[in-house]
């Protein structure tokens, strides 16, 4: 649509122009301001970061990698002239961020503020208050990806599959970016979300609402779905009947995967504390212990100055300490004591099982506690 203003006693054309002959680039311009202004596409949106590339295997570039107030991840990819083939990338790492962990989304965010040695600290507190948590929700953060398309103008290929994606019930927008020649100079922007169109983002939602209630309703857990929320719904009754480590297990919430995790009660940053259980290899079983992250491969330093000290944590302990790195996207250490052949599934092995996890994660907290400074000593 034209654009007009009010000169004059009289309608005088604003003169259209591209973001090209404005003099306006993509990374350098548009995408620097969208990262300080996220309101400029609904207000509801953080950016994490942009240029995102800390994918494995992968060189792919996100342009702006964000999220929502709901905790979806938000891919935003943005483009001059018109955008072609944009939709079928943005799709591409939509797929890549959708295993987002919330650790992982502090360290990008952390990185992106640079402030100093407290980054993480802040880039956890930020994230944390912009969702309205009071601790991080692993089952509730990057539940879903949404998709942010702006360009100059979208070609019928492009809005034929957004639509086609959005009746499907993936969240893809396309918002037109349109220059104008700012008569008292400069130049003038303006953003129009196209699809969906504002009007019917309510129907969409509610659409969205309902196919997912009826999802629910016609899908059921699997059995072992079911059987994982069963045992963890007994060991935090059981560690609560007992008084053990009652930051840990009040308020805890059984989960229907083969891990509970969490980072509240714990009085450093970036680490989880808490069980698992793995099914194969020499530690098949279940875990008792911490996992610790870290930027640039920190966590694998944070964690051997944990186990240096493992003679003394093993004294407390009364068992062994073990210690593992995993490297790459998962950027991961964990130090943990475990209980050989614990078997999750089998529940006629509960009642012996669960005292002897709840026992050994209390033990390992009181052990390992009083030598968590050595995961972030001061600087000399």
């Amino acid at each position: 649509m034209p654009l007009y203003r009010i000169a004059d006693d009289r309608f005088a054309d604003v003169q259209p122009t591209t973001l090209a002959a404005a003099g306006i680039r993509e990374r350098q311009d548009l995408q620097r301001f969208l990262k300080d202004r996220p309101d400029v596409l609904d207000g509801e949106t953080l950016f994490l970061t942009e240029e995102a590339s800390d994918w494995a295997d992968s060189a792919r570039r996100i342009d702006l990698l964000g999220l929502d107030r709901s905790g979806r991840m938000v891919v935003a990819e943005l483009k001059r002239g018109d955008g072609s083939h944009m939709d079928l990338q943005a799709v591409r790492y939509a797929a890549m961020v959708s295993n987002m962990t919330f650790d992982r989304a502090v360290r990008l965010y952390a990185d992106r503020r640079g402030q100093g040695p407290d980054d993480e600290d802040e880039a956890r507190r930020g994230i944390l208050e912009f969702l309205g948590w009071e601790e991080p929700d692993e089952e509730a953060f990057a539940h879903d990806v949404r998709i942010v398309l702006m360009s100059e103008s979208f070609d019928r290929e492009i809005t034929t599959t957004a639509l086609w994606l959005n009746e499907r019930g993936i969240d893809v927008r396309c918002i037109e970016l349109k220059a104008y020649v700012d008569p008292s100079g400069g130049t003038l922007l303006d953003v129009r979300q196209v699809i969906p169109l504002p009007s019917a983002d309510d129907f969409l939602v509610r659409e969205k609402e309902k196919r997912e209630a009826v999802r629910k309703e016609r899908g059921t857990p699997t059995a072992e779905q079911t059987r994982n929320r069963r045992f963890w719904a007994c060991l935090i009754e059981h560690a609560n009947a007992a008084g053990q480590f009652s930051d840990f297990h009040e308020g805890a919430k059984p989960r229907s995967d083969r891990t509970l995790m969490r980072t509240r009660c714990l009085p450093v940053s970036d680490a989880y504390i808490g069980y698992w259980f793995t099914k194969t290899g020499r530690n098949a079983g279940a875990h008792m212990g911490m996992s610790i992250g870290g930027n640039g491969g920190s966590h694998a330093v944070r964690s051997a100055r944990l186990a240096a000290r493992k003679t003394e944590i093993e004294a407390t302990l009364g068992s062994e300490l073990e210690h593992f790195d995993q490297d790459g996207a998962g950027r991961t250490s964990w130090i943990y004591t475990p209980v050989r052949g614990g078997n999750l599934e089998d529940e006629s092995s509960w009642d012996e099982l669960i005292p002897q996890m709840t026992d050994a994660l209390d033990r390992f907290r009181r052990a390992v506690y009083p030598h968590l400074d050595a995961l972030d000593p001061p600087e000399e």
